[in-house]
């Protein structure tokens, strides 16, 4: 008998740890597919330069059929600090790691000046995680603005595109 709706399904793990997650930019492709791009594993973005292990394997709906798993090792490129959010829903990490909150000076838009007394924002809170390009629309203060911070990708006309 021979493998059919075969799917390609593909699982990673950061080096070091056990448990293997599904890919959800990866998984269930349908078998003419014969790339995908890997961009978040356990509800996050990859970090930069970290070592990643990987398996795909070919699925069949006759599970006798499917394939082993083939694996790869990868290493993430050194990316920059906005590519990663803060790490905490609803706070900016400013420049000098200080945290603060998206709603302080704020209550309205979350869109705090704080980290204008700290150096400026170096990452986006969880609920926002993406980084517009310019620092000139967003958190007002005293003549200052900053990159606004989107929670989906996309910044439009609002920040001058996304931060890359």
């Amino acid at each position: 008998s021979d493998c059919h709706c075969s799917v390609w399904n593909v699982q990673a793990r950061r080096n070091g740890t056990e448990e293997w997650f599904d890919s959800p930019d990866c998984w269930n492709l349908p078998f003419a597919t014969s790339t995908c791009t890997l961009r978040s594993l356990e509800g996050n973005w990859l970090l930069p330069n970290n070592m990643y292990e990987i398996r795909v394997m070919q699925t069949c709906s006759d599970e006798s059929l499917s394939s082993d798993y083939m694996y790869v090792g990868e290493v993430t490129l050194p990316g920059c600090e906005f590519h990663q959010h803060s790490g905490v829903d609803e706070y900016f990490e400013c420049q000098d790691g200080f945290l603060c909150w998206m709603f302080e000076a704020a209550p309205f838009n979350a869109d705090s000046p704080c980290c204008h007394t700290h150096g400026g924002r170096k990452r986006c809170p969880m609920s926002r995680p993406y980084m517009c390009n310019a620092a000139r629309d967003c958190a007002p203060w005293r003549g200052l603005k900053d990159h606004c911070c989107m929670p989906e990708p996309g910044c439009g006309s609002v920040g001058g595109g996304n931060r890359i």
